[in-house]
């Protein structure tokens, strides 16, 4: 897979956790967890966004089965060829929305 995640600067992530966290939904939904991407910048580069919500939910099997969070978003930065950063804002977008 390419590149998935564009666009995205430390500003911008710094400010996800309160973007995101201020949102509290009623129950967590795929629109809502790709609104939260849009927001961010973050866009698959196929123009696929079934690819979006599959790192997404490989995200929540993660947390079901308690794989550390560091973890998680370690294995999204390397197979997904993004920063560190891009992958923490991927992660707090799932664990919000989608699981």
């Amino acid at each position: 897979m390419k590149k998935l995640l564009t666009g995205l600067t430390l500003a911008l992530t710094l400010s996800v956790g309160t973007t995101i966290g201020s949102a509290a939904p009623a129950s967590a939904d795929e629109l809502s967890y790709l609104t939260a991407m849009s927001r961010l910048g973050i866009t698959p580069t196929d123009g696929n966004y079934v690819t979006l919500l599959r790192v997404g939910y490989a995200i929540c099997a993660d947390k079901s089965m308690w794989v550390p969070l560091n973890t998680t978003v370690d294995n999204v930065a390397w197979h997904n060829n993004v920063t560190y950063t891009q992958a923490q804002a991927v992660v707090i977008a799932a664990n919000t929305y989608l699981c």
